[in-house]
């Protein structure tokens, strides 16, 4: 392909000796430097794709250092940080591997990323599955909570939720598995108990989490955990709505699909 981009090119440079309008000079120069500044960065976006595609880990430190960049609260950071979270999540995440630093990128080489980031990585035809890699996954649950944070961590649940939809996550090809029938179905002795505080419980080291876990928590152990999970509602007088899970199954589902799914309180 490289080739017959250069080829291409070679016949438009030949073309332009028999060119003699002097008008369209100017529209002819800003294209040539939009294909400069698309090289330029493309250089850094296929180096990181490339490296994908053989199966190494991105540079996963990026992602820390350019979402720490763009949320110093400065203008010029918080207005980059609001265009690149306009892009699919998978596109921002190749941008903040790809850049060691976003905020200082040329205005012009910023602008043609988030205006074609997207388009990038549609004909680069990558699997998103890379981002549910462990190195990817432990750094961006390690993103801190704040106003500015928010919409990136959000995106990342519904990223992960489309993948298990689709059945590119180990998740989503459980439960493709347990529809067709392959993998049986959790026997009732396995199946989470759900008891009210009036109950008595064995003693166990429990953390409290949102009640928007409760769907997750349990669909994962409909999907044939072993585990036994009980779940203890709060008394009426407790402002927040909690679930009390047990640690050790806690730990398990946050190593495995990491803390910001399951936001502790």
């Amino acid at each position: 392909m490289a080739q017959r981009i250069c080829d291409k090119l070679s016949e438009i440079k030949n073309d332009l000796f028999s060119f003699r309008e002097i008008d369209s000079l100017g529209e002819l120069c800003d294209t040539v430097s939009d294909i400069l500044i698309q090289i330029n960065m493309q250089k850094s976006l296929n180096q990181t794709v490339q490296s994908l595609r053989e199966g190494r880990s991105p540079p996963v430190r990026r992602i820390t250092f350019n979402i720490k960049g763009l949320c110093d609260g400065k203008d010029e950071s918080n207005s980059r940080w609001q265009k690149l979270q306009a892009l699919s999540f998978e596109a921002l995440i190749l941008c903040t591997v790809s850049f060691p630093g976003l905020v200082s990128l040329a205005t012009e080489q910023f602008t043609w990323l988030v205006n074609n980031a997207d388009l990038y990585l549609e004909a680069q035809e990558l699997s998103p599955s890379w981002i549910e890699s462990d190195p990817v996954r432990s750094v961006i649950a390690k993103t801190p909570k704040r106003e500015n944070t928010m919409k990136f961590l959000e995106n990342y649940h519904k990223f992960e939720i489309r993948q298990c939809n689709n059945g590119r996550s180990p998740i989503g090809q459980s439960r493709k598995r347990s529809r067709t029938g392959s993998t049986p179905e959790a026997s009732p002795e396995k199946r989470s108990h759900v008891r009210d505080e009036q109950t008595p419980t064995v003693p166990l080291l429990t953390m409290p989490f949102k009640v928007e876990a409760a769907e997750v928590i349990l669909s994962y152990l409909r999907e044939g955990w072993d585990d036994e999970l009980n779940i203890t509602f709060p008394q009426p007088q407790v402002h927040l709505p909690f679930l009390v899970i047990p640690y050790h199954l806690c730990s398990r589902i946050m190593e495995t699909y990491g803390a910001y799914r399951i936001r502790p309180l």
